[in-house]
């Protein structure tokens, strides 16, 4: 279960689809993180939700209850320096594989 901070507090940033992402980028949020918690915003395909489907630990979110394939003690992304990464891990450590999303200020 997670913390879910009051859904009334305005959003703290937004995940913007950057060029890399497989549906290609998106005018919209597709997430907005309030607190460490990640949840589906209007510009996600499956629009947006009350429950959250991520939870922000250090670098990486994991999905939690709210997500279509239920919480994971894997992480699903990687944030490092305003850019969200699938959490993919090879030999090496993390892919190389391009950002997904982009972090942004919301917008009201």
């Amino acid at each position: 279960m997670v913390d879910d901070p009051n859904p009334l507090q305005p959003s703290v940033s937004a995940w913007y689809a950057t060029d890399d992402h497989p549906r290609g980028s998106a005018p919209e949020a597709c997430f907005e993180v309030i607190g460490s918690v990640v949840y589906p915003a209007a510009g996600h395909p499956s629009g947006s939700g009350s429950r959250p489907w991520y939870q922000v630990r250090g670098s990486l979110a994991f999905p939690v209850d709210g997500h279509p394939c239920g919480p994971s003690a894997e992480p699903a992304f990687r944030i490092d320096e305003g850019h969200v990464y699938p959490a993919a891990v090879d030999h090496d450590g993390f892919s190389g594989a391009p950002a997904w999303f982009e972090v942004r200020a919301a917008q009201e």
